[in-house]
């Protein structure tokens, strides 16, 4: 079993946890004649994501308290400042300015073609988010499954299938 979130009595199992100052503080109070935390040094080719994964969390806290009439305007304000850090702190980086986001914040939802008459020929989309991680349950009024590998099968440059029997 693996906890990915901090522990407020420190429980017993196995974390996958970088390492903060609240649970830095949190280590240095647990009572070592009942307990013994192990904490092992970051491997250097996992540091990039472990590390943008704490950023990440940072900024979803940080803008989800933001009222939604003003959260893009801060979400802007937010990724401006985190890409011009980074070109200040990281020699050489990668990141350019049209890295940056552009205004007003919007999403690419499809790419469609034409067909020969002009008309657009519309890619069907699953019901649940590309890229998120979902269960089915065959519930009256939610989506199948079947409908929804459909609809990725429709829009997909190519089908990876892993198949448990």
């Amino acid at each position: 079993m693996t906890n990915d979130n901090k522990s407020e009595n420190s429980e017993i199992g196995l974390y996958r946890e970088i390492v903060d100052l609240a649970l830095a503080d949190e280590l240095e109070n647990i009572d070592e004649s009942q307990l013994r935390p192990t904490v092992d040094a970051l491997d250097a080719a996992e540091l990039p994501n472990r590390v943008g994964e704490v950023i990440a969390k940072w900024v979803a806290t940080a803008l989800t308290d933001i009222p939604d009439d003003t959260r893009a305007e801060a979400a802007l304000a937010l990724a401006a400042s985190i890409h011009g850090t980074i070109n200040e702190v990281i020699e050489k980086s990668p990141l350019q300015e049209r890295d940056s986001l552009d205004e007003p914040l919007r999403e690419l939802a499809a790419i469609e073609g034409y067909d020969p008459a002009g008309n657009v020929v519309s890619i069907q989309r699953p019901l649940t988010p590309i890229g998120d991680t979902v269960l089915f349950t065959n519930a009256r009024g939610e989506p199948s499954l079947i409908s929804e590998i459909a609809a990725e099968i429709d829009s997909a440059d190519r089908i990876d299938l892993v198949l448990a029997f």
